[in-house]
C-alpha cells in the first residue's frame, strides 16, 4: 500500500514543478510581450514554441 502512495507523490510532485515552471515562462514571456517588438511579430504558433522551449514542456503540443 505505500508504494502507491509513494509514486502518486512523486507524481504530484512533478505535475506541480511542471506547472511552477509554465508560469515562470508565462511571466518571462509576457515581458518579452511588453520589451520586445520582434516577439510581437512571431505568429500563434512561434509564440507557443517559445513557451514551451522557455518552461521546458513538449513542444509538439503547439501543432
Amino acid at each position: 500500500m505505500a508504494a502507491p502512495a509513494y509514486f502518486y507523490g512523486r507524481q504530484e510532485a512533478t505535475e506541480a514543478a511542471k506547472i511552477e515552471a509554465a508560469k515562470n515562462a508565462l511571466n518571462r514571456i509576457e515581458n518579452l510581450e511588453k520589451n520586445n517588438a520582434n516577439f510581437r511579430k512571431l505568429s500563434d504558433r512561434d509564440r507557443c514554441l517559445v513557451f514551451m522551449r522557455d518552461s521546458g514542456l513538449p513542444e509538439r503540443e503547439c501543432d
